[in-house]
């Protein structure tokens, strides 16, 4: 199963509970299973320093001006997450901010 993870929260630079917390969760779900996990992530400056690594988890790293990503998603419903993560049977937001996915994804 491919699963689409907002994995945003892992790159903020003093992380907090949700960072905490998701890094955790990845840990154990990718200790075992044959998932394949796609973490999303966005980032202008600097997306692939520091990024934590996990098993069979690929990162997909947008670089758009936060501001900009956050107002397309709630103002227009655009680009769905898990369109920009090529395509996943379930997405995981554990802190949802500002965001768009397909009515299809669950």
């Amino acid at each position: 199963m491919k699963i689409g993870v907002d994995a945003r929260a892992l790159l903020e630079p003093n992380r907090s509970g949700v960072g905490y917390y998701l890094a955790g969760l990845l840990e154990a779900l990718t200790a075992t299973g044959d998932d394949d996990y796609r973490l999303f992530a966005n980032a202008w400056k600097t997306p692939t320093k520091g990024q934590p690594k996990f098993a069979r988890t690929t990162w997909h790293v947008t670089r758009v001006p936060n501001k900009l990503l956050n107002s397309a998603w709630r103002f227009l419903g655009w680009p769905p997450i898990d369109q920009l993560l090529g395509g996943v049977d379930v997405l995981l937001v554990p802190n949802p901010h500002f965001l768009a996915w397909s009515d299809n994804c669950p």
